[in-house]
């Protein structure tokens, strides 16, 4: 048996249970499909009875469409037979939905400007089941936004509700601040209730928030007004400008000032900055305009966009008038008993009929009946001017305008640098000496030096180099000498060390006294360092058949050998007499024959050489026995290898 029904919920609980007769065999099995006919089912959810017949059957299933129509069918699961006349109850339950909503909010006042703070009542109320302990705070939270996302807010506050269904509302109290530069424009206040999502709504979060616009306009600037007594005032001293104030707006950050003459309509617009807003506003406006003529001005604040939020009122009329100017006239020195002409600059104050008064001061002391337009100084002193402009219509009121600038007057008897001449006509007051005297400008470099037209002392460089050494003479320690004191040298004396010019610009060394052979003569001028005596000195070769042994150039002792008959006959027999050698046959020996070359012992045991039968200059006498190798011809006689002469 199919039945049919809606969900308003997304969980449901259908429950069968069996009554009349045949309820105790009733074993009902419960199945909930979806579709939109009985011939087209989706089955959803299927449930049967844990306690067999006569047992309540309750499927509970969560996921259900609200707003979708399901079917659901009954049947007997046969466990008792084929029981069909059964009859039973059918429930189907939902919990009741549970929704979070914001209600209740307090009106907006018509606009705001920034800086200031908008308050906000609301309410965050609560549908449900759910009591107020079992439910957490759910968390509330207003924002001021540029759109209806919070996620452009300028600013939030936040608050939190104990609300259930046993209390069901509560109010909240919010405070938004409006920051400062916030252009003027249309705004919004977004209110959003369980902003945490603490709260499962069963018809979820869409119903949560609530946006109210809210317009944010612009503070006029306000512009100070003077006092009808206060309407002149004073020219800056250099005529380039006008301070100017207003006060700051909140939100601006830029201002432009309408400034001009009457009427006002016809005024010069000036931009004042684009910038940061201004705490304490002001300006100073370029001189633009004529003194005397009234002058008048409002001010304009900017938001970031170039839009203008809003205009000040124009200002009372201000008259501007230069302060009185001292003027040197003839100069400022007093000279040979003269008196310095000193003047006032030509002034206007208002057009209106009035007096102008002056009066001159010495040193910030008033000078008895000084009132005129010029004052002739005689004596030194710090000179100014007040004036004083009293009678007009426009402003009834005394107006003093100054003091004016300070003029310094000097007596001509002061002789700052002493050298005669005074001041007044010293055209190097500072320095000794006029301009082209001599002087002196303490650089050896220079020439001709005299003060030049800045009382400067400047000569003509001077780099002459006598001794080439690149070094100008003017700065060269040994103009003469090539090098400074301490540069190395050569003094020419081979005794001498580490040769530098010394103070007087000579070349100097150390004296080297070195005697290596201990002969009382240094190295530094000894033939023969290394052996006693000098080339040519008598010394003993240790060689008894010679004579006259002395040094020779080559530091060898040289002599002429003299051998008696005896040694000749000796010499000759031991060149013919044989002789017995130590080793091996093919060791190394000298067979005493210097026309052999290779000698070693033979088979006899005899010392035998190759003959070496070289002759260069062709005499037929090999070079080995040749007293002249190179020259044709010999000498007499050769006993092996020493020469000697038979007599």
């Amino acid at each position: 048996m199919f039945f049919r029904f809606t969900a308003v919920s997304q969980t449901h609980t259908i429950e069968i249970d069996p009554v009349g007769s045949g309820a105790g065999s009733l074993d009902a099995v419960v199945v909930v499909y979806s579709g939109s006919s009985c011939f087209a089912l989706n089955e959803e959810a299927c449930e049967d009875t844990p306690g067999g017949q006569g047992g309540t059957t309750i499927l509970t299933h969560n996921g259900f469409t609200i707003g979708e129509e399901y079917w659901i069918r009954v049947y007997d699961w046969c466990s008792a037979g084929n029981v069909t006349n059964g009859s039973f109850e059918i429930c189907i339950t939902h919990e009741n939905s549970e929704d979070i909503t914001v209600q209740s909010i307090s009106s907006l006042q018509p606009s705001y400007t920034p800086g200031q703070t908008i308050a906000i009542n609301c309410e965050q109320c609560y549908s449900g089941s759910t009591p107020e302990l079992d439910l957490p705070n759910p968390n509330i939270i207003a924002y001021l936004s540029t759109s209806c996302d919070p996620a452009d807010a300028l600013d939030s506050d936040n608050e939190s509700s104990g609300i259930g269904s046993d209390d069901e509302c509560n109010q909240e109290n919010f405070a938004l601040d409006i920051p400062l530069g916030t252009p003027a424009g249309t705004y919004y206040i977004v209110i959003v209730a369980d902003a945490n999502d603490e709260v499962e709504e069963g018809s979820g979060e869409n119903n949560n928030t609530e946006c109210v616009p809210v317009t944010i306009g612009c503070t006029t600037p306000a512009v100070p007004t003077p006092g009808f007594r206060q309407c002149l005032m004073p020219w800056p001293i250099d005529g380039s400008a006008i301070p100017l104030e207003w006060n700051p707006v909140p939100g601006a950050v830029g201002y432009r000032l309408r400034v001009g003459i009457y009427p006002y309509e016809a005024g010069i617009f000036i931009d004042v900055g684009a910038g940061d807003c201004y705490a304490g506003t002001s300006y100073s406006v370029p001189a633009l305009f004529t003194t005397g003529i009234p002058c008048y001005w409002s001010v304009s604040a900017f938001g970031e966009c170039g839009n203008e939020l809003c205009q000040s009122a124009y200002s009372a009329p201000r008259y501007f008038s230069f302060p009185p100017v001292v003027l040197p006239g003839n100069g400022t020195t007093i000279c040979d008993g003269e008196s310095a002409e000193l003047s006032l600059e030509t002034f206007w104050v208002v057009d209106a009929p009035g007096t102008n008064s002056a009066q001159w001061y010495r040193d910030g002391v008033a000078i008895p009946g000084a009132t005129g337009g010029t004052y002739a100084a005689t004596q030194s002193g710090g000179y100014s001017v007040v004036l004083t402009f009293t009678g007009s219509l426009w402003c009834p009121d005394p107006v003093v305008l100054g003091p004016s600038n300070i003029v310094q007057v000097v007596e001509d008897n002061l002789d700052t640098d002493g050298d005669g001449v005074p001041n007044c006509t010293d055209n190097c007051p500072n320095v000794a000496g006029q301009i082209g005297s001599p002087c002196d400008d303490l650089d050896a470099c220079t020439t001709g030096e005299e003060l030049d037209a800045n009382c400067q002392c400047v000569g003509t460089p001077d780099n002459t180099d006598t001794d080439g050494d690149s070094v100008p003479d003017c700065s060269d320690d040994c103009p003469n000498v090539a090098g400074q004191i301490g540069s190395p040298c050569d003094d020419l004396d081979a005794c001498t060390t580490g040769d530098e010019l010394d103070a007087n610009c000579q070349c100097v060394g150390t004296p080297d006294n070195t005697d290596t052979d201990g002969d009382s003569v240094p190295d530094c001028s000894d033939d023969c360092p290394n052996v006693a005596g000098q080339i040519g000195s008598p010394c003993d070769d240790l060689d008894a058949c010679t004579t006259g042994d002395e040094l020779d150039a080559g530091v060898n002792a040289s002599a002429r050998r003299i051998i008696p008959i005896r040694m000749v006959t000796a010499c000759l027999t031991a060149l013919t007499t044989a002789r017995t050698f130590a080793g091996q046959i093919g060791s190394r020996c000298e067979d005493l024959d210097a026309c052999t070359t290779g000698d070693e012992l033979d088979a006899n045991c005899q010392c035998v050489g190759t003959p070496d039968n070289t002759d260069t200059d062709g005499d037929s006498v090999p070079d080995c026995s040749d007293d002249c190798p190179n020259v044709a011809g010999r000498l007499p006689e050769r006993c092996g290898s020493d020469r000697f002469t038979l007599r």
